[in-house]
């Protein structure tokens, strides 16, 4: 049964990621840091909504080849998550719900650290294939600029990928807020283990796969 976590990278899910790409660009995700190897009609059981952190600390790989590690704390149906860089964001145990606060994130001088109202309007879970998700924020950053937006998720399909080491049956999730698409390759047993975000204007801005 799993117990999947927000391996938030608010970075992830809601501000300018840490990760860099090589030249061979977004399509390098799949091809040298966790390569489809089992194709995508992968048959799994459903994943109910999660209620406790799968893991404190997880280490990954970004597509610059640079390996992260980080480290989570749990508190009541919320999980902390600090990056390498100092980036602190905080959210439901639900991993794609938006952020509900964070810390010296991104560049923006703005949007380094803000607080937000988080409403989940129609759930995931549980999570199978063709299951969708509504969720809208309004955000306030600490220099009072305010912020409202929307994230559709679906579950697009199922694939096998290489993570942590050795082959993983994963559900293929892609959020969508009108600016920024994340797709996460989730393992009902481990979590997520391997993650893309794509701004619409400025393309990739973080992928990763996790090592452990």
């Amino acid at each position: 049964m799993m117990k999947h976590f927000l391996i938030a990278t608010l970075a992830s899910a809601t501000l300018a990621g840490c990760g860099g790409l090589p030249p061979g660009g977004p399509t390098q995700l799949l091809t040298s840091i966790a390569p489809n190897v089992g194709g995508t009609n992968v048959d799994l059981a459903s994943v109910p909504r999660p209620t406790a952190p799968d893991f404190r600390t997880m280490q990954i790989r970004h597509g610059d080849g640079r390996i992260e590690t980080r480290r989570a704390s749990a508190s009541g149906n919320f999980v902390t998550m600090t990056e390498a860089d100092g980036c602190r964001s905080t959210r439901s145990l639900d991993w794609f719900a938006p952020a509900s606060a964070w810390s010296g994130c991104g560049t923006s001088r703005n949007w380094r650290t803000a607080k937000a109202t988080v409403r989940e309007v129609r759930s995931i879970y549980p999570l199978q294939v063709g299951a969708r998700g509504t969720y809208t924020r309004q955000a306030r950053s600490s220099t009072g600029k305010t912020s409202s937006r929307t994230t559709h998720c679906k579950v697009t399909g199922t694939a096998t990928i290489v993570a942590m080491g050795k082959s993983n049956p994963t559900y293929k999730v892609r959020c969508n807020d009108g600016r920024i698409t994340r797709t996460t390759w989730l393992s009902p047993d481990l979590g997520p283990l391997a993650y893309r975000e794509v701004h619409s204007r400025k393309g990739v801005r973080e992928e990763w796969s996790r090592v452990k």
